[in-house]
């Protein structure tokens, strides 16, 4: 395992998984460890839809008002594995290395994954951009012939972020994506949080 920061731990989205889990692939997230109040039932990654129910297992033993939970995902990306692997297809990691972050070529500033790799795994090679592949991966998504992306950005969180966005817009276009770009701070994230939005 590579170097984790210890920002990456404190975050929402830090969970710990079995690594005999992960190495099966795709099998293992179709029916994830599931040690919260609800359980994935059901995942369907193409069409953006996922079911969870009460776990039997969990601790609590109070009756729960909940029993099951139906989630459908319209968005365009969140809802279709293929738009998110165009997306990683369509990116110049380099690039944005070059032109958004001044040529810095492996920094560390987010939890140590470096700007130019897909994740933090030292062992791990960047995708490399590939426009056709891209659009071959949008046929027969909502996005293939364009669509809109919104993309909430924390711009007090790493004063690279609002760069980096920027230059990623301009590499969507060449696959018909327009990302919507909405620039929050710390503060008016926590609000939004707070309201549910």
């Amino acid at each position: 395992m590579g170097r984790l920061e210890p920002a990456a731990l404190s975050t929402p989205e830090m969970i710990i998984l079995p690594a005999s889990g992960i190495a099966k692939g795709d099998s293992f997230w179709k029916h994830p460890v599931s040690a919260g109040r609800l359980k994935l039932d059901t995942l369907d990654t193409t069409n953006g839809k996922f079911t969870l129910s009460a776990n039997p297992n969990y601790y609590d033993t109070a009756p729960r008002k909940v029993k099951k939970v139906n989630f459908v995902i319209t968005d365009p990306v969140a809802g279709d594995k293929r738009v998110r692997q165009a997306i990683s297809l369509a990116v110049n990691r380099q690039q944005i290395a070059a032109s958004a972050l001044g040529g810095e070529r492996v920094g560390r500033p987010l939890y140590g994954i470096p700007w130019n790799q897909d994740n933090d795994s030292p062992n791990a090679k960047a995708t490399k951009r590939d426009i056709i592949a891209a659009k071959e991966k949008l046929k027969g998504t909502k996005c293939e012939n364009g669509c809109s992306v919104p993309l909430v950005t924390v711009t007090d969180s790493a004063w690279q972020v609002p760069l980096v966005a920027q230059v990623v817009q301009q590499q969507l276009k060449a696959i018909g994506i327009r990302l919507e770009i909405e620039n929050t701070t710390f503060t008016q994230v926590g609000d939004r949080l707070k309201q549910g939005d």
